[in-house]
């Protein structure tokens, strides 16, 4: 009845969303912002007093991360003082980092996927590196070293979180995908142990990280 009383938790999003929007003028072609609305009011009469959101933001590395956040972060304050309203934010979990991929052993099991049939399309070095993900792989690769490959289905133009790439994951060309990828695997983790100076070099690492893990504790 009378709305002008009222601090309004949706019209604080709506403007930080819009602000993230302008933001994207200013971003690098590998950084990303994306969220969902998980709550957005109770009832359409009424003003909504809190709503909560759920947002992703990724980078090519964590320093480019740090700096992309702190500029979100200002596009839902921005919201909050535009609206008289207030903002919580709250991490849902520690940050990914970017991926540190063994060239060596991304040699090894090229070659061991080569072997039992798989193809590698050659790749425009400029999409790959704007194509964006997020794994706690990254965080792995900081500390020992590892590789992180990826099996094609044949399924373009059908990528990842679409129905019907998933649809494509139950045919026998997944399943010969996935039979081949453990044999690639398994030849990779062969070769690392037969061949001396990788493996005194993977297993000074792993041990040099164990230490490090134990004197942190």
């Amino acid at each position: 009845m009378f709305p002008e009383n009222g601090l309004n938790a949706l019209d604080a999003l709506t403007t930080a969303q819009v602000s993230l929007g302008l933001l994207r003028q200013q971003m690098r072609s590998t950084d990303r912002v994306h969220g969902v609305v998980r709550h957005g009011g109770d009832a359409p009469h009424v003003i909504p007093h809190q709503v909560t959101a759920e947002y992703m933001v990724r980078a090519a590395d964590m320093g480019e991360l740090h700096a992309l956040e702190a500029r979100v972060r200002d596009c839902f304050q921005a919201g909050a003082l535009a609206s008289g309203t207030s903002v919580k934010l709250r991490p849902y979990h520690p940050p990914y980092a970017e991926q540190r991929q063994d060239a060596e052993l991304l040699a090894l099991y090229k070659a061991n996927a080569i072997a039992v049939g798989r193809t590698f399309p050659d790749l425009d070095p400029s999409l790959v590196r704007r194509a964006a993900g997020a794994s706690d792989f990254g965080n792995v690769s900081h500390v020992i070293p590892a590789i992180q490959p990826s099996l094609g289905l044949d399924s373009f133009p059908a990528v990842p979180h679409q129905a019907d790439f998933a649809a494509h994951t139950v045919t026998p060309v997944a399943d010969r995908a996935i039979r081949e990828g453990a044999a690639a695997l398994a030849g990779t983790a062969v070769d690392a142990a037969l061949v001396p100076e990788l493996r005194a070099r993977l297993t000074a690492a792993s041990f040099s990280s164990a230490a490090a893990r134990a004197a942190a504790r």
